[in-house]
């Protein structure tokens, strides 16, 4: 069969594969919800593929294929994708942010790569809005793209651009652990701490809440703003250096103390 960008395909789920380089993790309450009402109306929509040898490559569709799964189908109606790399990451993004179902985190992450694959595709990101008549260099300007395909204002995709922005590789990877328990609103705060205390801030989630760490860490800013004399300040610069840092200070001070 001469499989073609149109041609439906119904393929074996054991050989459709979800790449482990996916931005956004599948779902799992999602995708139960998702398989009840496939097992009483089937599969509605096709996912996307990349066929790679044997194997089928999910490009969109990640939540039905597990969904289908769950369902108890072995089979599942798919559409093969053709493009570049990037093409194939923003045919992943895009689904995403048409769903409108990201976190205020993973829509961050979702746009600063859509960013950078824009600048790939389109070269240097110009600023403003399309002129209603001029050269066809507007067409293709990222705001205005972004703002005529998902519905997100200017101001909102660079406030969220802003967001993943002030973060380290590191500090991204572990708010994306958590992203479904972050507010904007958290993720903000969290953004405004100095880089050390915010190290320690991000650390502290995977124990602790958001609510409660930034809460701890307003209340040793008010305390550091009132303190009157060198032990409070000591107090409370204390309370803001890292587990390491402490040990080492503790150390120190009993050699000082002798």
């Amino acid at each position: 069969m001469n499989v073609t960008p149109d041609t439906l395909l119904v393929l074996p789920l054991d050989a459709v594969v979800i790449p482990d380089d996916r931005l956004r993790e599948v779902d799992p309450d999602r995708a139960e919800a998702m398989a009840i009402s496939m097992r009483e109306r089937g599969q509605i929509t096709p996912i996307e593929v990349e066929k790679e040898g044997e194997i089928y490559k999910v490009v969109a569709g990640a939540h039905r294929v597990v969904a289908m799964r769950a369902a108890g189908f072995d089979k599942i109606a798919a559409t093969v994708f053709e493009g570049s790399p990037d093409e194939r990451r923003l045919r992943e993004i895009d689904e995403n942010l048409y769903r409108k179902e990201l976190t205020p985190y993973d829509e961050a992450a979702f746009l600063a790569e859509r960013l950078d694959i824009f600048r790939k595709l389109h070269g240097t990101l110009s600023k403003g809005r399309p002129k209603k008549s001029g050269a066809s260099s507007h067409r293709f300007l990222f705001y205005a793209e972004v703002e005529g395909r998902f519905g997100l204002s200017v101001d909102k995709v660079k406030k969220s651009l802003a967001r993943f922005e002030a973060f380290t590789p590191g500090q991204r990877a572990i708010l994306r652990d958590f992203a479904a328990t972050l507010s904007g609103a958290e993720i903000d705060a969290l953004k405004r701490l100095p880089l050390h205390e915010r190290d320690i801030a991000i650390g502290r989630l995977i124990h602790t809440p958001a609510r409660e760490v930034l809460g701890e860490f307003r209340a040793a800013a008010a305390g550091a703003a009132d303190a009157k004399t060198p032990l409070d300040r000591l107090k409370s610069a204390f309370i803001h250096l890292s587990a390491a840092d402490q040990r080492a200070f503790l150390a120190w001070a009993k050699k000082a103390t002798g």
